[in-house]
């Protein structure tokens, strides 16, 4: 029998929209808290954090929540713009708003007896109005983890700093000297951009950069390859095939059904074709190649890639310094680097007369309006990173499980789901789940081991099937009478669309509309990395079927298929 609950959502960007969605379909009383005075987060009309020319890194499908993929069913990477409006027709499609208060910040929320309390201020109270108080069976948190922007200290510097969020766009960098600070997407994003303009850009990367390109095949072979330009030219991307795009080869059934070296083989063959390729493709090759050297097995799946290539084109076209080096000291507005990684064989290396410092760093969490002893600050230790020891499904989080090669809001979508499920009574948490975390928080630390800074990291494809189960939604192979949609299983990308197919709010007629609108004759060009990856699953299919497959990184774990490897997804 469903059991109906009250539950406040924390935030209304895109985990906050979708688990509304689902709290309120599965008969639960919810309402969702805003502190901003729009929907959609960071892609919110307007959001201070945002800039000129940010285009998703990920395909529009891929960040399409797995009930409404896109109106137009092509595949693209979306503009800001682009998925702001996607996420407010979300909301206008389950009739979100009026379960929406925007304008509404909490500043505190507490655990008292069997409910949560939690006070509320709105934007527009006037002076001396005491604060709401509203009271909830379960509270939701889906801010995300990225709240504060986090400025590293640059003792010695006498120039301007800023930090990206606060940058718009390249204009006010015009005819000055710019150090951008940071290799993740934003960093790549704000130091292409101000090479446009700009008397000198250089980026400083503390790490090696292992970036990945959104388009494998025109890096290989465009000499002026621009993904920028690219994304926003639809002569040029609409003519490009699902298997034109990163994912086809990072996260289809057919690439994580391969044992683990294979996986990481085929990534190695794309750097090493990339070497004899176009510029852009060159950089991109030795860049990852130098960062992987250490860990060849796991390659760049044991660090955090960067999915855009757009500083190498600019590298390539000698409008980008890069810096790879441990440490940095300042003088003035004279920076000094040493213990260079790249170029090999320079003691230091020096850039004077810098105007301005972008500090593309990040930010970091602030929960200082919530009241709850006993909670552990990790991730790593929530199960599923979601729900955190000690407080059952009445306390979860909804954006920390951020997925090497996927989407944020795909995960959240899917343990929201869950969560919907767990709450109406249909579903329970395992009795151990607080050991089930910290077995498959070990094993995230001891794969992810270039990147343990980043605690939220998580396998798509492998989180994805594990969360499922879950549910009772995982999808099955379609039969052999339909086989183009058994291809599509394998070869396409593990789209969310593919958690519609059965079970628990299953739409299976939205499932064939989808693959239908994408058919292999037009969709689909097969390369050799696509053909490797099929010889690879093949070959690993017998062993699976003959060998019990354990999860974690336990005796000859690169001998087995990848999507068993994390998340207790054997």
């Amino acid at each position: 029998m469903s059991t109906t609950k009250k539950i406040v959502i924390i935030g209304a960007g895109p985990c906050g929209l979708v688990a509304l969605k689902e709290m309120l379909e599965a008969g639960h009383e919810a309402v969702a808290l805003e502190k901003a005075p729009a929907i959609g987060g960071v892609f919110a009309r307007g959001h201070e954090a945002t800039y000129e020319n940010l285009y998703l890194t990920i395909s529009n499908m891929m960040m399409a929540f797995s009930d409404f993929p896109p109106e137009d069913l092509r595949i693209k990477y979306s503009s800001k713009e682009e998925y702001a409006d996607y996420l407010e027709a979300y909301a206008d499609r389950f009739a979100l708003r009026p379960h929406i208060r925007t304008g509404t910040e909490v500043v505190h929320a507490a655990r008292e007896g069997e409910r949560w309390r939690i006070q509320l201020r709105r934007a527009d109270a006037a002076e001396g109005d005491p604060d709401e108080v509203i009271e909830a069976d379960a509270l939701l948190v889906a801010t995300g983890s990225s709240h504060i922007p986090r400025r590293i200290p640059l003792p010695g510097f006498t120039g301007e700093v800023l930090h990206s969020a606060e940058y718009r766009g390249p204009a006010p960098f015009a005819g000055k000297r710019v150090l951008v600070i940071g290799a993740g997407e934003s960093a790549f994003d704000v130091a292409a951009d101000v090479a446009k303009v700009a008397a000198h850009t250089a980026l400083w990367s503390r790490s090696p950069i292992t970036p990945g390109p959104r388009f494998v095949a025109d890096i290989a072979r465009d000499p002026d390859h621009d993904e920028l330009e690219f994304m926003q030219d639809e002569a040029r991307w609409s003519r490009a095939k699902i298997s034109d795009f990163l994912e086809s080869m990072t996260n289809s059934r057919m690439a994580n059904a391969a044992p683990m070296w294979a996986y990481s083989t085929i990534r190695h063959a794309i750097w090493a074709l990339l070497r004899v390729g176009a510029p852009a493709g060159k950089i991109l090759s030795r860049w990852n190649r130098q960062a992987v050297a250490p860990d060849l097995l796991r390659g760049d799946q044991q660090t955090v890639p960067t999915k855009s290539a757009r500083l190498c084109a600019e590298a390539a076209r000698g409008r980008v310094e890069v810096v790879v080096a441990r440490e940095a000291a300042y003088d003035g507005r004279c920076a000094r680097f040493t213990g260079i990684i790249d170029p090999e064989g320079a003691d230091a290396i020096e850039i004077d007369a810098i105007d301005v410092v972008i500090l593309c760093t990040g930010f970091r969490t602030d929960f200082s309006w919530l009241d709850a002893p006993g909670l552990e600050w990790s991730p790593r230790g929530w199960y599923k990173h979601c729900f955190p020891p000690g407080h059952g499904h009445s306390l979860m989080f909804l954006g920390w499980a951020r997925p090497h090669q996927g989407g944020i809001p795909a995960c959240a979508e899917i343990l929201a789901r869950y969560i919907a499920l767990l709450l109406a009574g249909e579903r329970y948490l395992p009795i151990d789940y607080a050991e089930r975390a910290r077995a498959e928080g070990e094993a995230e630390h001891a794969f992810y081991a270039g990147a343990q800074h980043q605690v939220n990291l998580v396998d798509y494809p492998a989180f994805m099937d594990s969360v499922a189960r879950l549910i009772g939604c995982l999808p099955k192979a379609p039969p052999r009478s339909a086989l183009e949609r058994r291809i599509q299983f394998w070869v396409y990308p593990n789209w969310p669309i593919w958690y519609r197919q059965r079970g628990p709010g299953a739409r299976p007629e939205l499932v064939e509309a989808t693959l239908a609108a994408f058919p292999l004759r037009t969709s689909f060009r097969p390369h050799p990395f696509n053909l490797a990856a099929l010889a690879f699953s093949a070959m690993q299919a017998p062993i699976d079927a003959l060998t019990p497959q354990r999860s974690g990184l336990g005796r000859g774990w690169w001998l087995r298929a990848k999507r068993t490897l994390l998340h207790d997804n054997a």
